[in-house]
């Protein structure tokens, strides 16, 4: 049986393991890269259609309603990038209406509020908006989407490129069909050397938080049978 000392040395040395395994390059990209890879960047045009309206839903990504900031700056970067997706792709499709998704926790406005005069700023009219203040979770933002616009519209889903295979999940467990437009992305191609992989960084770090998290969340969602 192992003494105290021993005992201390050997829980060290897997604290050590650990850290080096989630703070230098191979697993956080091999982790990050299979959920970021998992669905393609949207960069191609919905066909017209006669009987239904493109919906781009993007999820909600957090803020801090900061009323001496503009509203671009009280939107946490992680929304910011999913609302500079969603007005991208709604710029590809004229006619489409861009929702915006998001409750508002312990804040006095909503996140979908803060992205809509976010949205308003960068150019979009406010008729080509529609909000979803109610969700607090991407659960919910299936079921307050489908229970508002039911399954009649082509959906694009705009959110971050780690989350999207956990969105997808909720969105067809209630039935929907979107087109998955991934952002945010973590994992960028580079000219650096790989040499970088094996040096502990924060960015690493980052990268394996979020993908626990993810994964975690994909088997949540896929041990849950009805939404």
């Amino acid at each position: 049986m192992l003494n105290k000392k021993a005992l201390s040395r050997l829980l060290f040395l897997i604290a050590f393991v650990f850290l080096i395994l989630f703070s230098t390059g191979p697993l956080p990209l091999y982790l990050g890269g299979l959920l970021e890879t998992r669905y393609e960047v949207f960069n191609n045009r919905l066909p017209d259609s006669l009987h239904a309206k493109v919906h781009i839903l993007v999820l909600g990504g957090g803020h801090a309603s900061d009323p001496l900031l503009p509203a671009t700056n009280q939107i946490s970067t992680e929304a910011l990038g999913r609302l500079v997706e969603g007005i991208r792709l709604q710029r590809m499709h004229p006619e489409s209406l861009l929702v915006l998704s998001g409750y508002s926790g312990n804040d006095p406005v909503s996140n979908a509020e803060v992205m809509f005069r976010a949205a308003l700023i960068l150019g979009v009219e406010p008729q080509k908006m529609a909000t979803i203040p109610e969700p607090q979770n991407t659960r919910q933002e299936a079921i307050f989407y489908l229970n508002r616009y039911g399954k009649d519209h082509q959906l694009i889903l705009v959110t971050s490129a780690t989350h999207v295979p956990r969105a997808m999940i909720w969105f067809r467990k209630a039935g929907l069909n979107p087109v998955p437009a991934p952002t945010n992305h973590l994992i960028k191609r580079s000219s650096q050397t790989k040499i970088r992989w094996w040096l502990p960084s924060t960015n690493f770090i980052e990268l394996s938080d979020r993908a626990i998290y993810e994964y975690a969340g994909i088997v949540q969602a896929i041990m849950i049978r009805k939404i």
